[in-house]
């Protein structure tokens, strides 16, 4: 007889899962905290007779459809004496609202705990009591359970359950099964590929840390994605969350995923879009066909880019994907889960297929499948976080990080909390007379601050951290389907009370700034390293990947953990694949462009007309390619198009066709750290180039210098330098995207010379200074015979293919 899977599962999860029914609802209205519960629930239990037990602890293992399944919970109060259960709700909502919308969740809680209770009564009473922060009851509920009746609800709860749970066991045996033998996905197993698979499987293994710098091109999503599955296979991790800086980041995963034996990729998904590692060519692939769908996989797409309803409030009264939410959820969740790997589009398709909202139904869908694919902010976000994706029924979540140099700055943005007074007048407009009140006393606050303090740092506001919370209260009651610059406000004061909780002022510093009428104040975040290491922590194995990663020690300090493990890859392709040259004697200093504007013409003049074609000319801001654009345009032989603010999709597309096309060169001037600079790959090696003008250091602000205070000796790397030579790396490494590929960079700029510079050069970069007169022989040596350098080369097909 086979023996049973075992399982464990908290009271609450498994209420939630099998008894929630209705509407999905979205309220501003604040979470108590942990010790606040407790406050509230010690004061409520006062006076009590000596029989009553607080936190008692249940437990019972039932076996169904092959799963052992172990049942464990506390009991918030328990008196066996008067045969009284009794479980707390600490909130600060409109309590009848919320009874309505989760009480038979609640209740249902206390019906099994009844059935995990261990005494000869024959019956048993269940109390539910809502209470405020303060301890003050709001409102009971009570009903009675005889002991039969309990112990029948317990075992039909698990019957559903451990049936749910038998078939995704089911599902990870065959996927284990075709894990082990997992082939890697292309006939080339390279050394270099060879070695970074396996620094992340043993990771993944033995529970470690891993930072891994591997250039564009080298195939480090693929090998990542790959090592994450053979550790599944293996029982090293038993899902993994594939993390994100950008969309066109998402598509190269779900294509390497789906090179590594998901399924075919989906049309509109992966192909046909910008990615960030080079297609392999037809034929080159192994995989599994799609009809098995060993993997399961989803895409987390942002609620406002994903929302079937935009501007709509997430409200069963406005919205019908809302209404009914968990009552249609549980089959689109088994629809999506028997599909394989689930990108944007079939989420929506089956969303629509069964009237539920697309964005909480890839987040259901998430906490079941073995990959998730999603954003930073999912993870590390302490007001967004998931922590399904980390915590999950069957096993433990390995975790890789893509694009890991955008990781402190993205989570420093994410701990970082702002309010405006203009958002605050903003809400005024539209606010229900309820509200108004609240919110002229958090205007008052603001105004407050601006009389006592200077601008610049200043203490935690506690007065208007304690007007924002009295206003969150009185949303939680508010119908705002009317009011969209009000519900903008409250999202902002929610963040920004929120953030309150994990205030220090080691890492943390509040800054007011005032101008005229407005008033702006923000918490800060100088250092996420704590925090990141802690999200870290939270996960067997993770593996953090980037082709910006030098040096490695600086990166290492950023994420909080100095004493992990780290490594860099070759780049898989020849030396002299890639040129790279310094200009030194063009400076490219804010005092100097105006006087250096036809030198660096000059400049890029001599590298694309040495080897025509399309070239990308990355500067620090839309200022400084506003003034360079024009004047090339006047002189160069080639078309100059530029990138501009807030491009729409179709915008984005047809720019990038501009630069991948083969019929005439051009050039595309961009923004560093922009859409067009990182995380897109330029079709069949379509460039020829680029060049990076300047390191583009960011202007010195307040809140620069106290990050730079708080890193001491390093501050100015960490401040200034790191932000700006992670942005000039990643523009250059457009240049060369796979094996295949040729290209030069050319780093314009005296800065470039020196060696914290040069620090950050990735290290299969051999540079070669050559000043701006000689420029043009030393691109023109680097190509050799002529036709190499000509727009695609006579050796390749319109999609980059290699003749033979």
């Amino acid at each position: 007889m086979r023996e049973p899977v075992v399982a464990t599962v908290a009271v609450r999860e498994l209420a939630a899962f099998v008894h929630r029914r209705g509407d999905l609802h979205y309220r501003y209205d604040r979470a108590t905290t942990a010790v606040e519960g407790i406050g509230a629930q010690r004061r409520a239990q006062r006076g009590r007779p000596d029989s009553y037990r607080r936190e008692v602890a249940g437990e019972a293992t039932l076996e169904r459809h092959g799963v052992a399944l172990t049942v464990r919970g506390r009991i918030d109060g328990f008196d066996p004496e008067a045969g009284l259960i009794e479980e707390f709700k600490t909130t600060r909502s409109d309590v009848e609202r919320l009874h309505a919308h989760l009480g038979h969740v609640h209740l249902a809680q206390l019906r099994l705990y009844a059935g995990l209770v261990d005494e000869e009564r024959p019956s048993w009473r269940l109390r539910l009591t809502y209470l405020r922060p303060d301890g003050e009851s709001s409102r009971q509920v009570e009903e009675t359970v005889t002991r039969e009746d309990a112990a029948d609800y317990l075992a039909r709860t698990v019957e559903a359950y451990a049936s749910w749970l038998a078939g995704r066991f089911a599902h990870a045996t065959r996927r284990d099964a075709v894990l082990r033998d997992l082939a890697f996905p292309f006939d080339d197993f390279r050394d270099h590929q060879r070695r970074m698979a396996r620094g992340a499987f043993r990771a993944f293994r033995d529970a470690g840390q891993l930072l891994v710098e591997a250039p564009t091109g080298s195939g480090k999503t693929v090998s990542m994605l790959y090592s994450a599955l053979r550790a599944m296979g293996a029982g090293g991790v038993d899902r993994t969350v594939f993390l994100t800086a950008r969309g066109t980041g998402q598509r190269a995963a779900e294509e390497a995923l789906a090179r590594c034996g998901a399924e075919s990729p989906q049309p509109g998904s992966a192909r046909g879009h910008p990615s960030q590692e080079k297609s392999p060519q037809p034929g080159s692939a192994r995989g599994h066909p799609s009809h098995e769908n060993p993997v399961s996989a989803v895409t987390v797409t942002a609620k406002d880019r994903i929302c079937f309803e935009p501007g709509t409030p997430c409200d069963p009264a406005h919205c019908g994907y809302a209404r009914g939410y968990y009552d249609r959820m549980p089959p689109a969740r088994e629809a999506l889960l028997a599909q394989g790997l689930v990108a944007r589009e079939r989420v929506e398709a089956v969303a629509r297929e069964h009237a539920v909202c697309p964005f909480e139904l890839s987040l259901d869908t998430a906490a079941w499948t073995d990959v998730v694919i999603c954003d930073y902010n999912y993870v590390f976000d302490p007001v967004v976080r998931l922590r399904r994706l980390v915590t999950h029924a069957s096993g433990s979540a390995g975790l890789l990080v893509d694009e890991a140099h955008q990781l402190a700055a993205r989570t420093s943005d994410m701990l970082s909390v702002s309010m405006e007074r203009r958002a605050c007048r903003n809400a005024l407009e539209d606010a229900p007379a309820g509200l108004t009140k609240r919110i002229r006393s958090v205007d008052r606050a603001l105004l407050k601050l601006r009389r006592e303090e200077e601008d610049g740092p200043i203490a935690q506001p506690a007065p208007l951290l304690r007007a924002l919370e009295r206003l969150l209260v009185t949303a939680a009651e508010v119908d705002l389907a009317a009011s969209p610059s009000a519900r903008t406000f409250l999202g902002d004061c929610y963040r920004f009370v929120a953030g309150a909780g994990w205030f220090d002022e080691t890492d943390y510093r509040y800054l007011l700034a005032t101008e005229g009428r407005e008033i702006a104040i923000r918490m800060t975040c100088l250092s996420p390293a704590a925090h990141i290491a802690d999200v870290l922590d939270g996960f067997h194995g993770a593996v953090r990947f980037s082709g910006t990663l030098s040096p490695p020690a600086l990166f290492q300090a950023l994420h909080g953990l100095p004493d992990a493990r780290s490594g860099r890859v070759d780049a898989g392709f020849p030396e002299d694949a890639l040129g790279v040259f310094v200009v030194p004697d063009v400076s490219t200093y804010y005092r100097d462009r105006a006087r250096t504007l036809d030198a660096l013409v000059r400049v890029v003049r001599a590298v694309t007309e040495a080897a025509p074609g399309n070239y990308l000319v990355a500067l620090p801001s839309f200022a400084y390619l506003d003034l360079l654009a024009p004047a090339l345009a006047a002189v160069s032989p080639f078309r100059v198009v530029s990138q501009r603010p807030g491009m729409a999709d179709d915008e984005r597309a047809g720019f990038l066709a501009e630069l991948s096309g083969r019929d005439a060169p051009c050039i595309g001037a961009v923004v560093m750290g922009g859409v067009f600079a990182e995380s897109v790959d330029f079709a069949g090696g379509a460039l020829r180039g680029v060049i990076v003008v300047g390191p583009g250091l960011p202007p010195p602000s307040t809140e620069r210098d106290l990050v730079a205070d708080r890193y001491g000796e390093d501050g100015f790397t960490v401040a200034y330098l790191q932000p700006a030579m992670a942005k000039v790396v990643q523009a250059a490494g457009r240049a060369v995207r796979g094996p295949d590929d040729r290209g030069v960079v050319v780093l314009v700029d005296p800065r470039f010379t020196e060696s914290r510079c040069q620090a950050f050069f990735p290290g299969h970069w051999r540079p070669e200074r050559v000043r701006a007169g000689a420029l043009g022989d030393a691109v023109a040596a680097f190509w050799g015979d002529p036709e190499d350098a000509a727009p695609g080369g006579p050796s390749s097909t319109a999609d980059g293919a290699v003749v033979p």
